[in-house]
């Protein structure tokens, strides 16, 4: 029905590790890419939303630029 209407269909993921601990740790990549896949298995998706991406650095200490490059870089 979206596309019928122009609307495109984007999958949402959420890449980091919430409450009670806090957004200080990564999920398992195979985590995240079973995540779209499922998304896009299912629902045919145009895109996908990845949540969470660091805006700490270089504050976070549980985080660094080569750390996500790596980690969002296996998604592509």
């Amino acid at each position: 029905m979206l596309r019928e209407k122009g609307v495109k269909a984007i999958g949402y993921v959420h890449t980091k590790h919430g409450w009670p601990a806090g957004y200080n740790a990564y999920r398992k990549i195979e985590e995240v890419i079973l995540d779209i896949n499922a998304y896009d298995n299912e629902y045919d998706i145009d895109g996908i939303f990845v949540d969470e991406t660091t805006a700490l650095w270089p504050d976070a200490a549980f985080d660094s630029a080569s750390q996500a490059i790596t980690y969002y870089g296996n998604l592509l």
